[in-house]
């Protein structure tokens, strides 16, 4: 089942641009101003350093009760219990089994490739 994610205002992480120590603190700051939804998107880290990361932010988000999505990892979004994954690129929203992802592809023919349980489209 789909949770009910709240897209108003949607935090995608990013440690180069970030001003605080660590990304738990980044993303507890950016949740108390109000961000209702957190992308964590790490792309220079090994998995295992993104795992646990996500781990601590995962801490976070259900602290506060905020969705956390992962970016590019669905092996690492069903670990930590994530709400959803960031897929590919595109715009296209997507879910599967009971993780609600975002799924992004070039081509209809790489969605419907990537998703085997089912694909549920909405704009």
């Amino acid at each position: 089942m789909k949770p009910d994610i709240d897209y108003t205002l949607y935090l995608c992480t990013d440690r180069n641009i970030m001003t605080t120590e660590t990304i738990e603190e980044s993303v507890e700051l950016a949740i108390k101003g109000g961000v209702s939804v957190v992308q964590l998107r790490e792309k220079e880290c090994s998995s295992r350093e993104f795992y646990e990361m996500a781990k601590a932010v995962k801490t976070i988000t259900d602290a506060y009760e905020v969705p956390l999505l992962i970016n590019d990892r669905i092996d690492i979004a069903l670990a930590v219990g994530a709400d959803g994954a960031c897929l590919f690129q595109g715009v296209r929203p997507y879910v599967f089994g009971d993780l609600a992802a975002r799924a992004f592809a070039y081509t209809f023919y790489q969605l419907v490739t990537t998703c085997d349980n089912g694909i549920g489209v909405s704009p």
